[in-house]
């Protein structure tokens, strides 16, 4: 699968490595050689100390907040201290991928994506509402071609589509509280928060329903299509295609008003009971299959949304 850049594009990041640029700018300056490769050394040096130190500053503020950290913290942190840490990573953070070449995606890009259909077929939806912090920075725009199916060659050919990917995307996300949720979709469908705090912990696991931890998340990833920027998100839902919702509404719809029919005439002609018992058989054994073959597309559907 080859990716290729977008040369109508414009962008900050320049994907050529620092050492082919020093030899394209020493083979171009009329000063010495020798000189300028040492001043470009100690200019990278210099760099790399500053970004050492800022490093440092990320890990302390991130420490609390890592939910795969290995360390055991002696600190009890309060509220009040977490939303100091929180805001001063989050305020340090977004400098530091500016400086990276990264671009912070906006809210209209972002909704823009959930409305495309993934190239791999498979229709997911995020709650947004499940975060206190979402932020996206995307570096590097590509494209690549591949190859699928579609309703207009009637799924006989297959057809070259071109699909934009981001080569480098970067997403922090700051769950809420369970609570927190709770009271606001509580406040939001006239419900009670007992309930709607129940039905949330059997369904939703991203929500922090332990009060005396926070948790940040920080990930990235590489060669992601536009259009699958939701199934990034931890609390992503499995939707089926409209193509799918028909194929199991008229086939399913049809098995079970067939053996609904069936089970009708022989309980209206007042059949033996072994006959009626093979009806009633027979029509739960229509009913299984229609339920079996919804979760078997919703199987599928996870595999590959994995």
């Amino acid at each position: 699968m080859t990716i290729c850049y977008d040369s109508e594009t414009l962008e900050r990041f320049i994907p050529v490595a620092y050492e082919e640029i020093l030899e394209k700018v020493l083979e171009q300056t009329p000063l010495d050689a020798s000189a300028c490769r040492r001043m470009a050394t100690a200019l990278r040096s210099w760099y790399h100390e500053q970004f050492y130190e800022e490093l440092r500053d990320l890990k302390r503020c991130y420490r609390p907040f890592n939910p795969d950290s290995d360390l055991i913290s002696l600190q009890h942190y309060s509220q009040a201290e977490y939303s100091s840490l929180k805001h001063a990573l989050v305020t340090s953070i977004t400098p530091l991928l500016s400086r990276a070449n990264y671009e912070a995606l906006t809210q209209e890009t972002l909704h823009e994506a959930m409305n495309k259909t993934s190239p791999y077929g498979v229709e997911v939806s995020v709650d947004f509402e499940d975060f206190e912090e979402i932020a996206l920075f995307v570096r590097g725009e590509a494209h690549r071609y591949d190859t699928r199916r579609t309703w207009r060659s009637l799924y006989w050919k297959q057809e070259r589509i071109r699909v934009d990917v981001y080569r480098r995307l970067f997403i922090l996300l700051k769950p809420k509280r369970l609570q927190q949720r709770a009271q606001e979709i509580a406040v939001r469908d006239g419900r009670s928060v007992k309930q709607v705090a129940k039905q949330l912990q059997k369904k939703n696991h991203v929500l922090l329903d332990d009060a005396s931890h926070e948790r940040i998340y920080m990930k990235l990833f590489k060669d992601i299509p536009h259009a699958d920027l939701e199934m990034l998100f931890p609390n992503t839902v499995v939707k089926m295609t409209l193509r799918d919702k028909l194929k199991l509404g008229i086939t399913g719809g049809g098995g079970t008003i067939g053996g609904a029919v069936t089970l009708m005439g022989k309980i209206g002609a007042m059949a033996e009971p072994l006959s009626l018992l093979a009806a009633m058989g027979a029509f739960g054994g229509v009913l299984w299959r229609q339920v079996k073959s919804v979760f078997t597309h919703r199987t599928r559907y996870m595999a590959t949304l994995a």
